[in-house]
Order: C-alpha cells, then structure tokens, then sequence
C-alpha cells in the first residue's frame, strides 16, 4: 500500500522515536488489514443465505393441492366411472311419463377448494358449502356432456356420458 520511498521519507522525520513506531506499525496494520477473509465474508452472506431457504420453504409449502372433485363420495378420475343405479332410476327414459318440461338429471359433485364455472352444457351451480349442483336434460340418444372448471392454478374437464340403452350415466375428470 505504501511505497518504499514513502516509508523512508516517515523514517527521516524529526519527531520522537514513541510517534515514529506508532506510524510504522499503522502502515503495517494497513496492508494485513486488506487482505480477504474468508470467516469474514461467511459471516456476512449467512443471513443471506439463512433468508433465501426461508422464502424457498416458504414457497414451497404454500403449494396448493389440486382440486379433487368427488361423486357419490368417490373421486373423479380420467376413466369413466359408472354413477349409482338409485339415482339413475329417477332419470331412467323407459319410465318417463309425459310431459312438456324434458326430463332431467342432476349430479352432485363435491370439490376441495374454490373453483369457477367457465363453461357447461347444461345448468351449473356452485352452492356456499363447496358442492357443484350439475343438471342436464336426459337425450333420447346416447351424448356426452361437457364442464369446464377454473381453480387459481389449473383448469378441469368434468366429462358426463349418458348411454340410452342402458339408461346410464358415466362421469370422469381430466386436468388440461
């Protein structure tokens, strides 16, 4: 840090030998003083460090679960599955009698957290305790109905397949 020829001209000053070493020893104190530590900076990046896990726990924890929607206490899944025969008697079209309102059915679905209707064929409903109220007129031929859910993350098609033959209906559910 300081050159030689500084050093010699500190050492040809008149002043008392007691002033002379405590400059000397201030100039040596300098240059030990600038070297890198490396207990010192490892000091100084472990809060660092320490607040960069906690934001990354953090979020990581916050994950959400993916909705999980349910029928008849069973959950949703990407194959058909067959709803209950007690609830497909009501809607059974051998049995219809005649009327001018078509006849309709009603399936009740269960969801996890909040999610939003962006498209149904047929009527939907998202009642205050969390169930979705799903209603479709009954075909005279074999179709599939389609709806359509929005969560914060991810969007689901909830698929309802009505077979006329046998009077049923199948529902499924795929992530997009």
């Amino acid at each position: 840090m300081f050159e030689h020829a500084q050093v010699q001209s500190y050492n040809q000053i008149k002043a008392p030998a007691e002033l002379k070493q405590r400059v000397l020893e201030a100039c040596a104190k300098q240059e030990t003083a600038t070297s890198f530590s490396w207990q010192k900076a490892t000091l100084r990046l472990a809060p660092i460090a320490a607040c960069l896990l906690l934001l990354i726990g953090a979020f990581a924890l916050n994950r959400k679960d993916p909705l999980l929607i349910q029928a008849q206490d069973a959950p949703l899944t990407s194959e058909y599955r067959m709803l209950s025969a007690t609830e497909q008697a009501q809607a059974n079209p051998m049995v219809r009698t005649v009327s001018l309102e078509p006849a309709t059915y009603t399936v009740t679905l269960s969801l996890n957290q909040t999610a939003k209707i962006l498209s149904v064929q047929g009527e939907a409903i998202i009642t205050e305790d969390g169930s979705l109220l799903w209603t479709v007129n009954i075909p005279y031929e074999d179709t599939s109905f389609e709806l359509s859910l929005q969560t914060e993350d991810e969007t689901y098609d909830v698929s309802l397949q009505y077979l006329v033959n046998d009077g049923s209906f199948s529902i499924r559910c795929e992530k997009q």
